[in-house]
């Protein structure tokens, strides 16, 4: 059920979009003057001064000429964990590596070294597990370098 608009608001919104199709080519602050009276200025006036140009606003100043001079220096060389840490690793990420390649490769190992490498995997895991730290060295350290 659509409700027809009365004869008064029909008629009114015509003529408003009357006078705007009427008013569309016109300047909305009125006759714009002409280019060729702008353009020149009078012979008897001097050339206005050009404005200084101002530099942009940067709120860290740097120079590009500098910005290949900075070399960091060579980090330190990664240090090894202790041998039983690292043989826990090993067990951790390399049984399960060899299985794989024995997999993709469609071998079969032997029940012995399967056994090995399951007992590798799980010891290892526990003696990771068992020397974790619980609590951090320095309580106050939230771990930000600068």
């Amino acid at each position: 059920m659509t409700q027809e608009p009365s004869a008064n608001e029909g008629s009114e919104d015509e003529k408003a979009w009357a006078d705007i199709v009427a008013g569309w080519g016109e300047s909305p602050v009125g006759d714009v003057p002409e280019a060729e009276s702008i353009a020149e200025p009078a012979a008897s006036q001097p050339p206005a001064p050009p404005e200084p140009e101002t530099p942009a606003w940067n709120p860290v100043p740097f120079d590009l000429a500098d910005e290949g001079a900075f070399v960091p220096p060579t980090p330190p060389p990664v240090p090894l964990p202790s041998p039983p840490r690292l043989l826990a690793w090993i067990g951790v990420i390399g049984s399960p590596l060899v299985f794989l390649v024995f997999l993709v490769l469609g071998l079969t190992l032997p029940s012995w070294a399967s056994t090995l490498l399951v007992a590798a995997f799980i010891g290892g895991f526990v003696f990771l597990v068992a020397t974790m730290r619980n609590d951090p060295p320095d309580p106050y350290d939230d771990g930000a370098r600068v």
